[in-house]
């Protein structure tokens, strides 16, 4: 059914874009809900035979001070942000393994913990620096992936010391290492996103910019 106060629905919106030349399907669900989570990335590995990239867009938001936020509304953007893009990416991950070039879009700001951007609405941006979070953490847990994998049980337990000339904490262990161990690319994650320099344009490392954390499976 049409929502009463927003136009359009995932129908017409799917319409629109075969419309364009595209392909789409649509499912009904509550990205906070893990049944209908599972259900839209099962309908979408059906209909299309896998998945490449996910968008995390969902996000609810109420700009009011804390006196002044519901608990109800609290939870919303909650589940809504953190939590849906913590799931949605959960659920699509071992998809998006299978992929050749996958990634992991979300639309949330820089991890900025300055005060000025949470004074005015405490509430909504715990929840929106919580959708930030989820991209910074798979990241760095995939980094403990890649070491499990490029380096042999014994070199992981390996005491880490210096070198003369060598970088802190590298030296023996890089030249110890197979060659193609530094070549292994891990199962998910590269770094995490750049901030913007003042008086500059986005400044951009690998697939990120200001403005939306992008993770490269």
């Amino acid at each position: 059914e049409p929502h009463p106060k927003l136009p359009g629905t995932v129908h017409t919106a799917v319409a629109e874009v075969e419309a364009a030349g595209g392909k789409g399907v649509a499912v009904v669900g509550d990205v906070r809900n893990e049944d209908d989570v599972v259900r839209a990335v099962d309908t979408a590995v059906e209909r299309f035979g896998g998945i490449d990239i996910v968008v995390n867009n969902a996000s609810a938001i109420q700009l009011t001070g804390t006196l002044q936020t519901e608990m109800k509304r609290y939870d919303l953007m909650q589940g809504g942000n953190a939590r849906g893009t913590f799931l949605v990416s959960k659920t699509c991950i071992p998809h998006l393994k299978q992929a050749e070039n996958p990634h992991i879009l979300t639309l949330s700001p820089p991890l900025d913990m300055k005060a000025k951007w949470f004074a005015p609405h405490v509430a909504y941006s715990m929840a929106k620096f919580g959708m930030s979070l989820v991209p910074l953490g798979l990241a760095a847990e995939s980094v403990q992936i890649r070491r499990a994998i490029a380096q042999p049980e014994e070199e992981q337990h390996r005491p880490r010391h210096r070198t003369q000339g060598e970088p802190h904490g590298r030296g023996p262990l890089r030249r110890n290492r197979p060659q193609q161990h530094h070549r292994i690319q891990p199962d998910m994650g590269i770094e995490p996103c750049q901030r913007r320099d003042r008086g500059q344009g986005p400044r951009q490392r690998g697939p990120f910019s200001f403005g939306a954390q992008t993770l490269e499976i």
